[in-house]
């Protein structure tokens, strides 16, 4: 039959192309040529082998797993030291990185809240780096403040600020509603940084998280001043009303979208804020809309 023949010589040359494939992009690993681009191919056929071929468990435990991570890693961290892409200067995307970017060791400060180790520094970065992001400022050395990140635009503002935060070792809590802190989830969100407040307490969550930072000697809490990642005319004063209750100064950090990267600008001390709250609100509202531009610039 014309058709099966056909078919058979069409198989038969993408099966020959995808060993010929395997061998060159594995050479290309080895050496470091184009190592991004090896990897997304291998990638791309681990995968469909996994998928079309072989769509066992025991086929992806026992090696597909294992190459996925492996590429994955790749394609997060670019060629090595060692590597033909390096000597050439081949991989655009790590020559870039390389231009203002800066070290953890040189953001970090000694009086920082710290969390994780190696591990979580290593799959903050990688996070940071897939998605083409990048640090740039200090931390202060400060034991107790407020962080407040804008603007916030997208779902992405999360996962890039997660990256960051595990890549510094740095233990930012957040709020978080106490009906959504239960067990097993709760165990992710305490290490995230969740903080559980009780809307239905005789207090309100203001005073709740004003009387916990009080008792806290070393933390910095971390509020989005939009409180939604839709537009908004005017930044709530919910941030500054507990930033005044509990005494501590404001770190100002900017998700810059246009060079992706994250800005640790300045520590504000609540002195140099002048009027009411909602004055307050907009002089940092009107900063941060001057000096940062969100993924999605059109609900800033």
């Amino acid at each position: 039959d014309y058709t099966n023949e056909t078919v058979r010589f069409i198989i038969d040359r993408f099966a020959n192309l995808a060993g010929i494939m395997e061998v060159v992009l594995g050479l290309a690993i080895i050496v470091g040529l184009y190592s991004r681009v090896a990897a997304l191919g291998l990638l791309g056929m681990t995968l469909f082998i996994q998928i079309f071929v072989f769509p066992d468990a025991a086929s992806w435990w026992g090696s597909h797993a294992w190459w996925v991570a492996c590429l994955l890693v790749v394609l997060a961290y670019g060629p090595g030291k060692f590597s033909l892409d390096r000597l050439f200067k081949l991989d655009a995307k790590q020559n870039a990185r390389h231009k203002g970017n800066m070290k953890r060791t040189d953001i970090i400060s000694k009086n920082m809240p710290r969390q994780g180790g190696a591990i979580s520094h290593a799959v903050g970065g990688a996070v940071l780096k897939l998605l083409g992001w990048k640090i740039v400022g200090q931390l202060p050395d400060t034991k107790k403040l407020m962080i407040i990140v804008a603007p916030h635009t997208s779902n992405w503002d999360f996962i890039i600020a997660m990256g960051a935060k595990f890549y510094l070792g740095l233990q930012v809590r957040y709020l978080m509603k106490s009906e959504a802190y239960v067990w097993p989830m709760s165990i992710i969100y305490k290490m995230s940084g969740a903080v559980p407040v009780f809307r239905f307490e005789k207090t309100d969550i203001l005073e709740q998280t004003i009387d916990w930072l009080k008792t806290e000697e070393n933390v910095w809490l971390g509020m989005s001043p939009e409180g939604t990642r839709s537009k908004i005319d005017k930044w709530k004063t919910g941030f500054l009303r507990i930033a005044h209750g509990a005494e501590i100064p404001i770190l100002v950090v900017g998700l810059n979208a246009p060079d992706k990267t994250v800005v640790i600008d300045r520590l504000v001390a609540l002195e140099a804020l002048k009027g009411d709250l909602t004055a307050q609100a907009k002089y940092l509202q009107d900063y941060c809309a001057e000096l940062f531009v969100g993924i999605k610039p059109q609900n800033q």
